[in-house]
C-alpha cells in the first residue's frame, strides 16, 4: 500500500472538497483490533493494519474468480476509507442525515468512485462488492448483526451493485445479466442513484472545487487506461 501510495492518491481525490479544517488519513497498528473509523476529536480516519491483513486473508482464501486478487484487496480497502471519509465530510460540513448515517456513508463512497470514471469504479466497486458477498456467506449471523448500525453484508453487496448499475445500466449490465442483481431491484436502481447524486449535489457539492474535480477525473481515467494496456 505504501509503495503504491494508496493514501496519497486518496488524499488527492479528497482534496477537491474544501473542508473547514484538515482531515488526516492513516494506516496504523491497532493492538489487535480489526477496524476502521473516523475520529472527530482530532479529525482523522484510521484504517487498522489488522483490518487490511484480514481483507488480504479473506481474498486469498476466498479465491475471487472473476475478481482479481488485487481488486479483492484494494476494492474494500478504498471503499471503507471513502466510507469513513464520508462520516468526516458529514461532520465537518454539518451535512444533515435523514436515515442511517452508515448507509449515507456507503453512498458517499460509491458516488465518489463513480465520479472518478467507470474504469476506476468498476475495479474498486467490484472488489468491494465481492468482499461483502464473501463475508456474508462465510459466517453465520446472530442478533448482533441485525442490531448493528451497519447494514447486513448482503444488503451492502446489493446496494453497491445497484448504485453502479443505476449510474450506467449499459456499462454495468453484467450485474443483471450474470444474475447477481435481481431484475426487480435493478428496475429502481437508476432512481436510487439519482436520488443519492441529488443529495450529494445539494449537501456536499457546494464545497467541491469543480475544476479540480474534473482534472482529477481525467487524470484517473488516463491512469486506468494506461494500466489496462
Amino acid at each position: 500500500m505504501r509503495d503504491r501510495r494508496v493514501l496519497e492518491q486518496l488524499a488527492e481525490v479528497l482534496a477537491v472538497v474544501r473542508l473547514p479544517r484538515p482531515l488526516t488519513l492513516r494506516f496504523a497498528g491497532c493492538d489487535g483490533t480489526s477496524n476502521a473509523w473516523y475520529e472527530p476529536e482530532d479529525g482523522s480516519v484510521t484504517f487498522c493494519y489488522e483490518y487490511l491483513a484480514d481483507l488480504r486473508k479473506a481474498a486469498v482464501a476466498g479465491k475471487p474468480g472473476r475478481v482479481t486478487l488485487q481488486e479483492a484487496i484494494d476494492g474494500p480497502t478504498v471503499f471503507v476509507l471513502l466510507h469513513e471519509t464520508g462520516h468526516a465530510v458529514f461532520d465537518l460540513l454539518d451535512v444533515p442525515i435523514l436515515g442511517r448515517e452508515e448507509d449515507a456513508a456507503d453512498a458517499f463512497a460509491a458516488i465518489t468512485l463513480l465520479r472518478l470514471g467507470k474504469g476506476v469504479a468498476l475495479r474498486m466497486l467490484r472488489g468491494a462488492a465481492w468482499s461483502y458477498f464473501h463475508e456474508a456467506h462465510s459466517r453465520k449471523m446472530d442478533e448482533s448483526d441485525y442490531a448493528d448500525v451497519h447494514g447486513l453484508d448482503s444488503q451492502r453487496y446489493y446496494n453497491i451493485l445497484c448504485m453502479a448499475y443505476g449510474s450506467d445500466p449499459d456499462y454495468f449490465a453484467a450485474a443483471v445479466k450474470d444474475g447477481r442483481l435481481p431484475p426487480e431491484r435493478a428496475e429502481g436502481c437508476v432512481d436510487e442513484y439519482l436520488q443519492a447524486v441529488f443529495a450529494m449535489q445539494k449537501l456536499v457539492a457546494p464545497a467541491v472545487d469543480r475544476t479540480a474535480m474534473e482534472r482529477l477525473r481525467v487524470k484517473h481515467s488516463k491512469r486506468f487506461s494506461a494500466g489496462a494496456r
